[in-house]
């Protein structure tokens, strides 16, 4: 099964991490103005936007995995920027997705101990980094320690044209939400 993936970070996630909120604040003073109270995230349409340049007017239902703690906002979000065709199936543009995100948490979970929640988180997050490197196309935030980690595993050798030294270079369907990709030598 062919699938896209995206890591949407939100919240708390960027709060925490400051070189990801330079992009933040980059992204709304570019669209407007920033406000720190109300722009903690930025929304899923700057991760859709390269994404979906690659995928026109594809007959092809692409199934594409969303990981984020804001199901319910990245939700409204998607279902603004195209139209429902059917059980979980949405049109943007010519191109007819169907969107899959993570098992929401039931009640009883949330009440687990600390330890069997962390336990639960562990498992959810490396089902996660499988899912993102496997799939035929990731974006992401490479300031987080998973993006980070997929950004690692997505790289490959490739021999140089001129017959020379191997170099580590990005699996191509590789692209960056935030954060910048650094060059690896």
């Amino acid at each position: 099964v062919t699938y896209d993936a995206i890591q949407v970070r939100r919240g708390n996630e960027l709060l925490s991490d400051p070189q990801a909120m330079q992009f933040v604040s980059s992204y709304w003073n570019a669209h407007g103005g920033y406000d720190k109270e109300k722009h903690n995230y930025v929304p899923i349409e700057h991760y859709l936007g390269g994404y979906l340049s690659q995928y026109k007017c594809s007959r092809k239902i692409r199934s594409v995995y969303i990981a984020t703690s804001d199901r319910e906002n990245v939700e409204k979000e998607i279902s603004i920027l195209g139209s429902k065709t059917g059980k979980g199936k949405i049109k943007i543009g010519c191109t007819t997705f169907q969107f899959r995100y993570p098992a929401k948490r039931s009640t009883k979970d949330r009440s687990l101990s600390s330890c069997a929640a962390r336990y639960s988180d562990t498992v959810t997050s490396i089902a996660q980094f499988i899912i993102f490197r496997s799939a035929w196309s990731f974006v992401g935030d490479v300031n987080s320690d998973i993006g980070r980690l997929v950004r690692t595993f997505r790289l490959k050798l490739r021999k140089e044209k001129s017959g020379g030294d191997k170099k580590l270079v990005l699996l191509p369907r590789t692209m960056v939400a935030l954060g910048k990709i650094l060059h690896v030598l």
